[in-house]
């Protein structure tokens, strides 16, 4: 009774293992293919998206001081990607961020105000003798909001991504840009649907008139568009506000470029880019816990799941060579791949056909594996 009982459990325990063997090889396919789009993946946070507010202070500084500045910061500053630091010249002489001041003839007395982009750019805010909390709350909103700020925070987690369009000084110039603005979004939602993912959602156009720039100055500055700049600029943003390449000036913007730069957006995660296209730099705004509960529901998870972000973060440490030529590959959408759909209709087709055979092909014989195990255990015990 014991030997037949333990050969029960033998032919159980071989079950088991063939079922978990079929399981693990049939999804082996899926588990190779990467399971986000470089969107989803503009979403989370994966380092690199944090800028910095430094205040220099010295021993002489009012305790007061310190703790308003703290206070006015994580007030006004806690759902954002600003964190605040108070930077101490007289016990902090190595501290990175001195490298950004003047520290020759400074006044004792002085608050230096610094803000540094996570690519270690830097922004002299204010320099003040005094400290006003209105003036230091008005200052950190600023950072953090604006016109063009508050629709991206309310509109980003359900958009394909967005058109920045900076005007220049020149109105012809700045519709011509406007133009090439509105084509690229209609190419580009001709083949969402058919994307890795496909997705339903506009490309937003957001603009700033060239007389009101000054009220989007820091904005910009994260952007890398100056003030100063007389031709129009149009910056491509997806996921938590940030940048898909660089900013395109005056002659640099034209339709295919436009195009090629949301298409990447679309694109698998393994298509190729390296992380600073994936990664872009951000732009300094808020992110609320209700935007991102939005969020989840328009993805369908969490990009702040740790066990997404973990997934993500091993996806990104594959080294990937940079692609020169996007248009070219067969993972991103471009206007080439409009004029010659058929060609590439083809080739998918031909693909997932190939796929679906050998799919199909690995499923069967695991299956007949299984049952000539079963039947030969069976047959045996």
């Amino acid at each position: 009774m014991n030997f037949k009982l333990k050969n029960m459990n033998r032919q159980k325990s071989y079950f088991v293992k063939f079922v978990f063997l079929i399981f693990s090889l049939l999804s082996f396919y899926q588990a190779t293919a990467c399971r986000y789009t470089v969107r989803e993946i503009g979403y989370t946070d994966l380092g690199n998206t944090d800028f910095y507010l430094y205040m220099f202070v010295n021993d002489d500084t009012e305790k007061e001081v310190l703790e308003g500045f703290q206070q006015i910061g994580y007030a006004v500053l806690l759902d954002s990607n600003v964190k605040i630091s108070i930077v101490n010249i007289d016990r902090e002489t190595e501290h990175p961020a001195l490298k950004y001041i003047n520290l020759k003839n400074r006044k004792r007395d002085l608050l230096e105000i610094l803000f540094i982009s996570p690519f270690g750019k830097a922004k002299l805010i204010s320099k003040q003798i005094s400290f006003e909390k209105d003036e230091f709350w008005e200052m950190m909103e600023s950072l953090v909001n604006s016109d063009i700020r508050a629709k991206m925070n309310a509109e980003l987690v359900k958009s394909y991504g967005a058109l920045l369009l900076v005007e220049g000084s020149n109105p012809i110039e700045n519709a011509r840009v406007r133009e090439i603005a509105k084509k690229a979004i209609e190419e580009i939602l001709l083949i969402t649907k058919s994307m890795a993912k496909p997705v339903d959602l506009p490309v937003r156009l957001y603009e700033i008139p060239y007389e009101k720039r000054g009220s989007e100055e820091i904005l910009l500055w994260s952007l890398g568009v100056s003030l100063l700049d007389e031709a129009p600029s149009l910056v491509t943003l997806f996921g938590r506000g940030r940048m898909m390449g660089k900013a395109l000036k005056g002659n640099e913007i034209n339709t295919k470029e436009v195009f090629k730069l949301l298409s990447i957006i679309g694109a698998d995660c393994e298509c190729g880019l390296e992380k600073k296209w994936i990664l872009g730099s951000t732009v300094p705004l808020r992110w609320s816990m209700n935007t991102r509960s939005i969020l989840t529901k328009e993805l369908g998870f969490d990009v702040e799941n740790p066990m997404v972000k973990s997934e993500m973060s091993q996806i990104l440490s594959i080294n990937l060579p940079v692609i020169e030529k996007i248009s070219t590959t067969t993972y991103v959408n471009s206007l080439e791949r409009l004029e010659a759909s058929n060609q590439n209709q083809d080739f998918d087709n031909e693909f997932s056909t190939n796929t679906i055979i050998l799919y199909s092909f690995l499923s069967l014989v695991l299956l007949i594996g299984s049952i000539v195990g079963i039947l030969f255990y069976r047959k045996r015990y």
